[in-house]
């Protein structure tokens, strides 16, 4: 009795799926085209190369600089153990973050640039210079830390490193600045205050000798 073979995609025969001999010849084939065309496929391969390194000798150099800085912040104790790190990162970071890259430090860090150190602004003029700086510019806090990274490019690896420099030295002036002035108010205030007592005082020692006199 004759047996037949069930081929039907119920059975998942595997006589439904390309054979071993079958991928082989298709590999075969594409060997022999890819051998029959050799010529084409080193031209290609030889315009690649030489158009890939037209464009690596061609092609600008971009260089960067980067830094990063500590930030702590002020308090009654040294180094403010009473706030960790955790703690500056989640509250404070977003606004140093900012500042370091806001229009007043960007500014005083161009005027303290050299002369050398502003091929990036050549033909800008110079009300447009921080804008022009903070586009090459970027600035972020690591997670979950109180470090400030930042970040400079530039055609000129002597020029990026400047720039990073000059913007953290100005970022840091700005800080000290805007603590000195929170500290001179303070005192002010302080000051007020006090004045303000010893008026308080005196006048109620005067109403105090007035009365003992009338007794």
């Amino acid at each position: 009795m004759n047996r037949t073979q069930d081929t039907s995609p119920e059975t998942g025969n595997p006589a439904e799926f390309p054979t071993h001999d079958h991928s082989i010849r298709e590999i075969a084939r594409f060997l022999c085209v890819v051998r029959a065309r050799k010529e084409i496929v080193i031209m290609a391969l030889v315009v690649s190369c030489l158009l890939g390194g037209l464009y690596y000798l061609t092609a600008p150099r971009i260089y960067v600089s980067e830094a990063s800085l500590l930030v702590m912040q002020p308090g009654g104790k040294t180094l403010s153990t009473e706030m960790s790190g955790e703690r500056v990162a989640r509250d404070m970071m977003p606004t140093f973050t900012y500042l370091s890259s806001c229009e007043a430090v960007l500014k005083d860090a161009v005027e303290g640039l050299a002369p050398d150190h502003r091929g990036d602004l050549a033909d800008v003029p110079r009300e447009e210079w921080p804008r022009v700086l903070g586009e090459n510019l970027s600035t972020s806090a690591r997670r979950n830390t109180n470090i400030l990274d930042v970040r400079y490019l530039s055609r000129d690896p002597e020029t990026a490193a400047a720039v990073v420099d000059a913007v953290l030295t100005s970022y840091v002036d700005y800080m000290n600045q805007k603590y000195k002035d929170a500290a001179r108010d303070m005192l002010d205030h302080a000051t007020k205050e006090k004045e303000k007592l010893d008026r308080e005082i005196y006048t109620k020692q005067q109403e105090f000798m007035a009365l003992r006199q009338t007794v």
